[in-house]
């Protein structure tokens, strides 16, 4: 249980690129992330097809970490974690035409079956996150990460930032044990949104910490979801179970 913990974890890490102190302050940062919608009875497919890319990358050095994650309603969420931002795209597309033509052409069918394919390319926000001093959650208890994807009206995005920040000291205020990260997904999927993630040990954990969490705050929780609703549009719930097995780091 404590790998799985720690992989949960490295996840988190990976989405947000957080390694250093030097990379905390590096603007730069970015993550790509690529969601699968499987067709149904695809997954071992699709398994199998991901193992033989994993190969791959070990045989032609590919040097950038790729963290999988898979959502309960057949979606396969493969992130990459881009700590030079729009250099290090450039950087991957480089590496994929240097290889082999025969490698490269067989590429497409490494991907496995699926219906469609939706990518973010998002930034990790450090100012919005929450991390207690003392996290609720031991090693080997926690499993997954539940997402909250939030849409914002046209011309919100600042409003709904205020608004996460203010969600962030609020819960800093109470002394909250369970943290949150946020990410802001600046191109592709449905426009622009934001990615709150917390890591449980279940969803059904996670749902009831929440609701815990929800009267610890009282009044003021409320008065602040009834803000940020107000600039949404849509709001998306997902969660995600890490796959260390089909997972990859040069």
């Amino acid at each position: 249980m404590t790998r799985v913990f720690l992989f949960v974890l490295l996840g988190i890490v990976s989405i947000f690129g957080l390694t250093s102190d030097a990379a905390a302050q590096n603007d730069q940062r970015l993550t790509l992330s690529t969601y699968l919608h499987l067709e149904p009875g695809s997954f071992d497919a699709w398994e199998t097809a991901r193992k033989e890319r994993l190969e791959l990358y070990e045989q032609h050095n590919y040097p950038f970490q790729e963290f999988v994650s898979l959502s309960s309603d057949g979606i396969a969420r493969v992130n990459i974690r881009l700590d030079n931002g729009w250099e290090d795209m450039e950087k991957q597309r480089a590496w994929f035409q240097s290889l082999p033509a025969s490698v490269r052409s067989s590429f497409p069918n490494r991907g496995g079956r699926y219906r469609y394919m939706v990518r973010h390319i998002g930034r990790p926000q450090p100012d919005l996150f929450y991390v207690p001093d003392n996290p609720r959650l031991e090693q080997g208890e926690a499993n997954m990460f539940h997402e909250i994807r939030l849409y914002t009206t046209p011309g919100s995005g600042q409003e709904v930032r205020a608004t996460l920040a203010s969600i962030a000291s609020l819960m800093a205020e109470h002394e909250l044990s369970d943290p949150r990260f946020v990410r802001a997904n600046i191109v592709g999927g449905e426009g622009f949104s934001y990615s709150v993630f917390t890591p449980a040990e279940s969803a059904a954990a996670y749902f009831e910490q929440s609701e815990s969490n929800s009267e610890i705050m009282g009044a003021d929780w409320q008065e602040l979801l009834t803000e940020l609703g107000a600039n949404l549009r849509k709001v998306e719930r997902i969660n995600w179970a890490g796959r260390r097995d089909l997972s990859y780091a040069p």
